[in-house]
């Protein structure tokens, strides 16, 4: 299969399309034919030398996609050949073929085309697990999004206006954030599989209905084909992008 290789860290030109062995679903993992793939800050952090993927992991960057589901391995029961996905990956995104967690995979909402479905995974785990779960937003609170236009600055507003919060992208004049405010700093990638797999779940049982009803919806900037994954690091680094930037295969 085609791939997306990192052979030395360096700026978006070492990011080299390869051939490579396909993955195998291993037992309690789902092979993906990917459709598209989303582009995170991750990527480019990964792709410079700073965030290595975690031990066991695919080399691969990539952290979510969308596709049909090729084989199942021992002990899936929830998914069969040719269901229509999106998941959240440890790594090998970038690929034509990825593998992922069956407990991380969930189905493409209705009403959301299969290749805008890569730029969910990501966005709605890293927002429902850091805005409801940790901090616990409530209605009629206050959330202060830095980066508002970014791919979970627009999932991040959505949903915290979906249950009835105020959102603040840069300053809210009337509204004391600096007596009453939190900061928490997590991360996505690194937390015990447990721990994604119940983000997932919550995801598909809060968040998947409000998308399927039309409250939220993934904002796409641009897809680019997986040949062109420097132009969409580029993309990404310039900052000047609205929503997510996808990679098709």
């Amino acid at each position: 299969m085609r791939a997306i290789t990192i052979p030395e860290p360096g700026d978006a030109d070492s990011l080299v399309l390869d051939e490579v062995p396909d993955p195998v679903a291993g037992a309690g993992q789902v092979l993906i034919d990917v459709v598209a793939a989303g582009v995170n800050r991750a990527d480019v952090m990964q792709r410079l030398g700073h965030y290595p993927p975690p031990p066991g992991a695919s080399e691969y960057p990539g952290l979510e996609v969308s596709g049909r589901i090729a084989a199942v391995g021992d002990g899936v029961e929830q998914w069969q050949v040719g269901d229509e996905v999106c998941a959240l990956l440890d790594g090998g995104g970038y690929a034509e073929r990825a593998v992922a967690p069956a407990e991380q995979v969930l189905p493409v909402p209705q009403g959301v085309s299969l290749v805008d479905a890569a730029g969910l995974p990501e966005v709605a785990c890293t927002v429902w697990s850091n805005v409801f779960l940790v901090a616990n937003i409530q209605p009629g609170q206050v959330l202060l999004v830095h980066g508002g236009s970014s791919g979970i600055g627009t999932m991040a507003i959505q949903l915290a206006k979906a249950v009835g919060a105020h959102v603040a992208v840069h300053e809210h004049p009337h509204v004391e954030l600096a007596k009453r405010g939190a900061v928490i700093a997590t991360s996505l990638r690194a937390r015990p599989a447990t721990e994604k797999a119940a983000i997932v779940a919550a995801v598909r049982e809060h968040v998947w209905p409000l998308i399927e009803a039309g409250d939220v919806r993934p904002v796409i900037q641009s897809r680019h084909p997986l040949e062109h994954a420097a132009e969409a690091h580029r993309e990404m680094e310039a900052s000047g992008h609205i929503g997510k930037i996808l990679l098709t295969t």
